[in-house]
């Protein structure tokens, strides 16, 4: 695909579809559009098709910030989904978000994970 852009940014373009009708019908999709920015390799949309072929949902991520010293991350502070067949919207926003935290090694003991 061409290069795209969004809100001014240059981007790739990705297209990804199932391998067979299997893994379609599996997932419920036909395609996936993906824009990656070029700058940070983050995701700045996703289009979906469903199995007939049809538009069927939008997502955008926006207010994405570096996070992390040592190695930097991006975090996309805000996402919205809109389903395109049914105009249902949902939007994600994340108020806190920390890089390079040490994490105990028993937050992921079985009896941990199994609370």
């Amino acid at each position: 695909l061409a290069d795209g852009k969004f809100n001014g940014k240059d981007c790739y373009m990705i297209e990804a579809m199932p391998i067979n009708n299997t893994v379609k019908s599996d997932f419920g999709y036909s395609k996936r559009r993906m824009c990656i920015l070029k700058d940070n390799f983050v995701t700045a949309t996703i289009d979906i098709w469903d199995t007939a072929g049809k538009p069927l949902k939008h997502i955008e991520f926006t207010d994405i910030r570096s996070y992390g010293k040592v190695k930097p991350r991006w975090q996309a502070m805000k996402s919205m989904a809109k389903n395109l067949q049914t105009q249902h919207m949902t939007q994600v926003i994340v108020n806190d978000f920390a890089a390079e935290k040490t994490l105990s090694d028993k937050l992921f003991s079985p009896q941990s994970l199994e609370k």
